[in-house]
């Protein structure tokens, strides 16, 4: 009875009314994202989804070492510039961030390019193509994640993130349809699926990049603009390495996969993983609504009322995903089937991830709580200290037991990893992120 009054209580907190936009668009992500994995893994097979799913890895994993961490800092910064009126900063920020990001994604594009061919053998030479191909949506992509932090900065959070969340994936699976329809199965081939998908980016960045426009504030486009490159680098580079870490922790299982088992192994796995993410759509919807909020209260110095936001907010990710987290380990035989009887045998590590993403949402938000009260440095360590951990044990058990020693790798890392942030973040601002002892007392 305590537990249904505390879930009502939590559905009329201004915290999860704020939250209702950004969970309802992460809700349509999440089922967009499922029906067009779904559908690719029909289409593709099993080795031709491995192909995509491998090169879209390595292309979210790029895209973060290309942004140098100026997305967080962006959310950040934009954030307290607007709030205190410093608009010639705040132009500043916007006109330098961009031109960083865009130089950077060049570069490595052009590096994963050379290498790719450089490491290319007679049987790889689809992965090399695949890999050239998406590498031209590089700049794209970290470009539209720019942009995507200036608006969260703006507090136009759910507008944001509808290009990335709505527009490109809607697209990319209206393509994809179409083009099974039009020539059926024997059309398939993953280097097309991925020139579509570069379609779709182009369309969202264009619609992303009109909107931003539209919602720059009106004083930041008559004043001149002011850097201070150096101290945003200093405070981004920290920034860079908890975003690179947790994209290692997210993809390099699936890299280590396809390189060491085959993009079959890649591909399976990339399903199981993808039902594990069901789990984190409200986190995600609660972290990107949240952390504008961290950050103003930190700075006015706000400490109950922050407190009270974080409580707030980890036991809404916590009953949201508990159900899913089971009823993804209960009936992952079935979920898996719907992509194919091939994936079935991906049911393992599909179960060893959703404990490992349900012991993360358990912990709360301690890596946007530390990023966003000027404790990005903490942040890196305790993540460091885990993506050690998660490049050591995908080494050691990919070998050995293949997508399961990957989806065990990636369970112990990510539960590794937030139950040092949470602790991290305890002993340097006094916030407890966690929600389970809380929610245990008032069931």
């Amino acid at each position: 009875m305590k537990l249904i009054e505390h879930v009502k209580g939590l559905i009329g907190n201004p915290l999860a009314k704020a939250t209702s936009g950004t969970a309802g668009l992460k809700l349509a992500f999440t089922g967009l994202l499922f029906v067009t994995s779904l559908v690719l893994a029909r289409y593709l097979g099993v080795a031709g989804y491995g192909v995509f799913a491998y090169a879209i890895a390595w292309l979210n994993l790029l895209t973060v070492f290309a942004l140098l961490g100026l997305d967080k800092l962006l959310v950040r910064e934009v954030s307290v510039y607007k709030e205190q009126g410093q608009w010639r900063a705040l132009r500043g920020i916007l006109q330098w961030a961009p031109l960083v990001v865009l130089s950077m994604s060049m570069v490595l594009g052009a590096i994963i390019v050379i290498a790719a061919w450089v490491f290319a053998s007679g049987e790889s030479n689809t992965v090399s193509i695949s890999l050239s191909v998406i590498m031209l949506a590089l700049p794209l992509a970290a470009l539209g994640r720019v942009r995507q932090a200036i608006m969260q900065g703006l507090n136009h959070i759910v507008i944001g993130q509808l290009p990335e969340n709505i527009i490109q994936p809607a697209a990319f699976l209206i393509l994809v349809i179409v083009l099974w329809t039009l020539f059926g199965s024997e059309s398939a081939n993953a280097l097309v699926v991925l020139g579509m998908y570069i379609a779709a980016i182009i369309v969202a960045f264009l619609i992303g990049g009109i909107q931003l426009y539209k919602r720059i504030p009106g004083p930041v486009k008559v004043v001149s603009p002011v850097y201070f490159n150096n101290e945003w680098l200093r405070s981004a580079m920290p920034m860079l390495l908890v975003g690179g870490m947790n994209i290692i922790n997210a993809r390099i299982d699936t890299i280590f996969l396809g390189a060491i088992k085959g993009v079959e192994a890649a591909g399976i796995y990339v399903v199981a993983a993808r039902g594990a993410e069901l789990i984190l759509f409200v986190m995600v919807a609660v972290n990107t609504t949240v952390a504008p909020t961290f950050a103003h209260l930190y700075a006015t110095n706000k400490l109950e009322r922050l407190q009270k936001v974080v409580s707030n907010s980890a036991r809404i990710m916590l009953l949201a995903a508990t159900p899913v987290a089971a009823a993804l380990i209960l009936f992952g035989g079935w979920f898996l089937g719907l992509f194919g009887p091939e994936f079935i045998v991906g049911q393992p590590a599909l179960t060893i991830l959703c404990v490992g993403q349900l012991i993360n949402v358990a912990m709360g938000s301690p890596g946007v709580l530390l990023v966003m009260t000027g404790n990005e440095r903490q942040a890196a360590i305790g993540v460091g200290v885990c993506t050690a951990l998660n490049l050591i044990l995908n080494s050691i058990l990919i070998p050995v037991w293949g997508v399961a020693g990957a989806a065990t790798a990636t369970a112990i890392s990510i539960a590794s990893s937030n139950v040092l942030l949470a602790f991290l973040v305890h002993s340097r601002i006094g916030i407890h992120s966690t929600a389970a002892t809380s929610l245990i007392r008032r069931i």
